[in-house]
Protein backbone atom coordinates (compact mmCIF):
# COMPACT_ATOMS: atom_id res chain seq x y z
CA UNK A 1 0.00 0.00 0.00
CA UNK A 2 2.81 2.41 0.88
CA UNK A 3 4.60 1.62 -2.37
CA UNK A 4 1.43 2.45 -4.30
CA UNK A 5 1.13 5.82 -2.55
CA UNK A 6 4.80 6.61 -3.20
CA UNK A 7 4.37 5.68 -6.86
CA UNK A 8 1.37 8.00 -7.22
CA UNK A 9 3.20 10.83 -5.46
CA UNK A 10 6.25 10.28 -7.67
CA UNK A 11 4.07 10.30 -10.80
CA UNK A 12 2.39 13.58 -9.82
CA UNK A 13 5.78 15.17 -9.10
CA UNK A 14 7.19 13.97 -12.45
CA UNK A 15 4.14 15.27 -14.30
CA UNK A 16 4.48 18.64 -12.56
CA UNK A 17 8.17 18.87 -13.42
CA UNK A 18 7.50 17.96 -17.04
CA UNK A 19 4.71 20.53 -17.28
CA UNK A 20 6.89 23.23 -15.74
CA UNK A 21 9.98 22.41 -17.78
CA UNK A 22 8.15 22.64 -21.11
CA UNK A 23 6.06 25.69 -20.24
CA UNK A 24 5.99 27.95 -23.29
CA UNK A 25 5.39 31.68 -23.50
CA UNK A 26 1.78 32.71 -22.95
CA UNK A 27 0.94 33.64 -26.55
CA UNK A 28 -2.75 33.61 -27.36
CA UNK A 29 -3.24 30.46 -29.41
CA UNK A 30 -6.37 28.50 -30.21
CA UNK A 31 -7.07 25.37 -28.24
CA UNK A 32 -6.16 22.05 -29.80
CA UNK A 33 -7.68 18.62 -29.43
CA UNK A 34 -5.82 15.35 -29.61
CA UNK A 35 -7.12 11.79 -29.66
CA UNK A 36 -4.80 9.28 -28.06
CA UNK A 37 -5.15 5.50 -28.36
CA UNK A 38 -4.21 3.67 -25.16
CA UNK A 39 -3.32 0.03 -24.67
CA UNK A 40 -3.55 -2.37 -21.72
CA UNK A 41 -6.56 -0.68 -20.18
CA UNK A 42 -8.82 -2.30 -17.60
CA UNK A 43 -12.45 -1.27 -17.10
CA UNK A 44 -11.59 0.79 -14.00
CA UNK A 45 -8.87 2.79 -15.80
CA UNK A 46 -11.24 5.49 -17.10
CA UNK A 47 -11.09 7.60 -13.94
CA UNK A 48 -7.31 7.18 -13.56
CA UNK A 49 -6.53 8.15 -17.15
CA UNK A 50 -8.85 11.18 -17.11
CA UNK A 51 -7.37 12.31 -13.78
CA UNK A 52 -3.80 12.00 -15.05
CA UNK A 53 -4.57 14.07 -18.15
CA UNK A 54 -6.60 16.70 -16.30
CA UNK A 55 -3.75 17.24 -13.81
CA UNK A 56 -1.43 18.39 -16.59
CA UNK A 57 -1.00 22.13 -16.88
CA UNK A 58 -2.57 23.37 -20.11
CA UNK A 59 -5.17 20.60 -20.36
CA UNK A 60 -8.71 22.01 -20.24
CA UNK A 61 -10.64 18.76 -20.66
CA UNK A 62 -9.94 15.04 -20.93
CA UNK A 63 -12.54 12.37 -21.71
CA UNK A 64 -11.80 8.65 -22.01
CA UNK A 65 -13.89 6.28 -24.14
CA UNK A 66 -13.55 2.79 -22.63
CA UNK A 67 -14.99 1.00 -25.68
CA UNK A 68 -12.60 2.58 -28.19
CA UNK A 69 -9.78 2.92 -25.62
CA UNK A 70 -9.33 6.52 -26.79
CA UNK A 71 -8.53 9.57 -24.70
CA UNK A 72 -9.71 12.90 -26.14
CA UNK A 73 -7.78 15.84 -24.67
CA UNK A 74 -8.41 19.55 -25.23
CA UNK A 75 -5.30 21.57 -24.44
CA UNK A 76 -3.51 24.89 -24.87
CA UNK A 77 -0.49 24.33 -27.15
CA UNK A 78 1.32 27.30 -25.58
CA UNK A 79 1.43 25.41 -22.26
CA UNK A 80 1.74 21.74 -23.22
CA UNK A 81 2.27 19.61 -26.31
CA UNK A 82 1.03 16.19 -27.36
CA UNK A 83 4.37 14.50 -26.65
CA UNK A 84 4.15 15.57 -23.01
CA UNK A 85 0.61 14.20 -22.67
CA UNK A 86 1.60 10.86 -24.20
CA UNK A 87 4.74 10.73 -22.03
CA UNK A 88 2.70 11.32 -18.85
CA UNK A 89 0.45 8.37 -19.75
CA UNK A 90 3.41 6.19 -20.73
CA UNK A 91 5.31 6.67 -17.46
CA UNK A 92 2.23 5.56 -15.55
CA UNK A 93 1.95 2.35 -17.55
CA UNK A 94 -0.62 3.32 -20.18
CA UNK A 95 1.16 2.77 -23.50
CA UNK A 96 -0.34 5.22 -25.95
CA UNK A 97 -0.04 6.84 -29.35
CA UNK A 98 -1.53 9.89 -31.05
CA UNK A 99 -4.22 9.08 -33.62
CA UNK A 100 -5.60 12.60 -34.33
CA UNK A 101 -4.48 16.17 -33.55
CA UNK A 102 -6.51 19.23 -34.58
CA UNK A 103 -7.41 22.81 -33.66
CA UNK A 104 -10.59 23.46 -31.71
CA UNK A 105 -12.69 26.61 -31.76
CA UNK A 106 -11.68 28.32 -28.49
CA UNK A 107 -15.06 30.02 -28.08
CA UNK A 108 -16.89 26.68 -28.06
CA UNK A 109 -14.42 25.29 -25.50
CA UNK A 110 -14.88 28.32 -23.23
CA UNK A 111 -18.69 28.12 -23.59
CA UNK A 112 -18.72 24.41 -22.70
CA UNK A 113 -16.49 25.11 -19.69
CA UNK A 114 -18.80 27.90 -18.48
CA UNK A 115 -21.88 25.73 -19.04
CA UNK A 116 -20.33 22.88 -17.05
CA UNK A 117 -19.44 25.14 -14.11
CA UNK A 118 -22.93 26.67 -14.01
CA UNK A 119 -24.62 23.26 -13.56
Amino acid sequence: MKNSNYLRMFAVIIIGIISFAFYASANEQPQKQVKIKTYYVSKDSKHKIETIANLLKGVSDAQFNNEKKELTVKYDPSEINTDMIVYALDILGYDSEIIEDKEVDKISVEKKTKDATNK
